[in-house]
């Protein structure tokens, strides 16, 4: 289904409300699963609705409702300041992102909750979309239309929402009304990209609330976000396709990681096909490689960050990329899709149990644990060295 989203320029371009203090409301949060959006990842969670005023000025006027989830600490002697995960875009959802990404965050989890609340307008909090069946807009609107339909599409959600309430100035009260009602004295922020800028703005506004700030990609507050995305994205294709030609490249090969890597590396390969160069995309998100339109996908049915092949078996590395070359000579048309023979198990379930640690034997996460504990001992000798 596609879906014109409208949350960016809301969050950048709209005046801030006026503060005032946000009605605090029950949280209730119940056992749950957080599946990745291309079901190859589940994690066991605790999820709720958190019910807030649209205008945090009219508590009595319209309401919606915030999904709110928490990945709880591993120890049973946790630290008492959460990690509150903010997704960038503007757009998207925290869940989303964590799903995605989750193992980076794995030694946060040892010792700390992780908090995701999905931002007003996105995820399952009142998300902002307007609906167009199956019509592909990028294949039916060009950038002369797209400025009207982006009008429309505002006129349309602002029949059901008060598009004002969507800014990041009142995004951050959201995160503080769920830190009140989950308990929390100060919490830990993580933000990347535009998710940088909603941890500034709450580290700002509720400094006594704030332990600790990561900025993953700082975008600075100052800087108006939006208008140079797609001319920086051009450039950049742009300079991959003058590298390729300066070394004489014959084909290229694309080895993606993580799911917006998966979606990145799809577009270049559609901008280096379109001007003489042929591609092949190895990877394990179908679902994100089929819909931006790789012209040969090599699908690999494993967990992400595997496009190449298993870790350490380098018969399924050497196969993997046979099977990528035989694809790039014998495609019989656009966007072509073959799917690699080997299993990362035989029994299907992997995909339910893979890194979910209510389902590891004790003698994994103590393995785990070992290996984490060596990696900071390392880390730590190293930072001492360089100092």
């Amino acid at each position: 289904m596609m879906r014109l989203g409208l949350l960016a320029g809301l969050l950048l371009g709209l005046p801030l409300a006026a503060e005032a203090a946000t009605a605090t409301a029950a949280l209730t949060l119940t056992p749950c699963r957080l599946e990745h959006p291309a079901r190859m990842l589940a994690l066991p969670a605790e999820c709720g609705s958190f019910t807030v005023p649209e205008n945090p000025d009219q508590p009595d006027g319209r309401k919606i409702d915030l999904f709110v989830a928490r990945v709880p600490a591993i120890s049973i002697k946790k630290a008492p300041d959460p990690l509150f995960l903010i997704a960038g875009g503007p757009g998207t959802s925290a869940v989303d992102l964590y799903t995605s990404s989750a193992p980076p965050f794995d030694r946060v989890r040892r010792d700390r909750d992780i908090v995701l609340v999905d931002q007003r307008g996105t995820g399952r909090s009142n998300r902002l979309d307007c609906k167009y069946g199956n019509d592909n807009l990028f294949d039916r609107i060009d950038e002369v239309e797209i400025g009207p339909e982006n009008v429309k599409c505002r006129d349309d959600l602002s029949k059901k929402s008060d598009l004002r309430m969507y800014t990041t100035s009142i995004a951050v009260r959201d995160l503080d009304a769920v830190r009140v009602a989950l308990g929390y004295e100060r919490i830990n922020l993580y933000g990347g990209s535009y998710g940088t800028r909603v941890a500034q703005h709450y580290a700002r506004r509720y400094p006594q609330a704030t332990r600790a700030v990561i900025l993953d990609g700082v975008i600075n507050p100052e800087e108006v976000l939006g208008p140079a995305i797609a001319i920086d994205a051009e450039q950049a294709l742009q300079r991959i396709l003058a590298r390729c030609k300066a070394d004489e490249v014959d084909a290229a090969i694309f080895v993606p990681n993580c799911p917006v890597c998966h979606q990145s590396v799809t577009l270049a390969a559609r901008h280096l096909e379109a001007n003489g160069i042929p591609t092949v995309v190895m990877g394990c998100a179908k679902d994100i490689v089929e819909h931006v339109g790789a012209p040969r996908f090599l699908f690999s049915d494993f967990p992400l960050g595997n496009s190449a092949g298993k870790p350490f078996d380098l018969e399924s590395q050497r196969l993997t990329l046979e099977l990528a070359l035989k694809l790039l000579e014998s495609a019989f048309g656009p966007r072509t899709t073959m799917q690699s023979p080997l299993r990362w198990s035989g029994d299907p379930s992997w995909k339910r149990d893979y890194n979910n640690y209510e389902r590891m034997p004790p003698e994994e996460l103590a393995r785990r644990r070992l290996e984490f504990d060596a990696q900071k001992e390392a880390a730590k000798k190293q930072r001492e060295n360089a100092a």
